[in-house]
């Protein structure tokens, strides 16, 4: 994967989009796409991502996105089981998805074959095997469809997301909406990566 400029840019505005969304006005936003956790597993997941387009993506730079990518995976998980002990769904919801896209983004790294089929990038998986596992498929599709089912939701029926009695409905739209495309920007490169 390494060597393309265009999506090392992509990845690292939006990780840093999210950044700044999670140290600015955006960190406690009312949906599980605009909240603390999701800014910053979208800063973690789309770093990663512009990371493997970096010229210096290798041995050591995969390592270390190991390691970012196993602890952001173990608070995830932890955060999921607070929020299902604590009734709190909406929260549970997104820690599982945030914790399952980290865990396939390590797959991705260390355990997926690579292939030379156009899917797949050199540079970025170990073996040279050419089909994709069925596991990496299915996982793929679930980005895929999440990216657009993200895409409709928060620009075509935001109100399924957000309370619509809300005084301040508009400030809310404008949140998911900003807080939905980092979120589909990692969709995508995970779709792209599995596929």
């Amino acid at each position: 994967m390494t060597g393309s400029l265009p999506f090392l840019l992509l990845f690292a505005v939006a990780a840093a989009f999210s950044l700044y969304e999670l140290v600015g006005p955006g960190a406690n936003g009312r949906s599980w796409l605009s909240n603390a956790e999701a800014h910053a597993a979208h800063v973690v997941m789309n770093g990663v991502m512009a990371a493997m387009f970096a010229p210096l993506w290798g041995t050591l730079a995969e390592r270390v996105a190991f390691w970012i990518l196993a602890v952001a995976a173990v608070v995830l998980v932890c955060r999921f089981a607070f929020a299902v002990r604590g009734g709190k769904g909406g929260e549970a919801g997104g820690s599982a998805y945030h914790a399952l896209a980290t865990v396939a983004m390590i797959y991705a790294i260390v355990l997926m074959p690579a292939g030379n089929a156009p899917s797949h990038h050199a540079g970025m998986h170990h073996a040279d095997v050419a089909a994709t596992p069925l596991a990496a498929t299915v996982i793929g599709l679930v980005f895929t469809v999440d990216a657009i089912a993200t895409l409709v939701l928060a620009f075509a029926m935001p109100a399924r997301l957000l309370e619509s009695s809300a005084a301040d409905y508009a400030a809310q739209k404008a949140e998911l909406r900003r807080s939905a495309l980092p979120h589909v920007v990692m969709d995508a490169g995970m779709a792209i990566m599995l596929l």
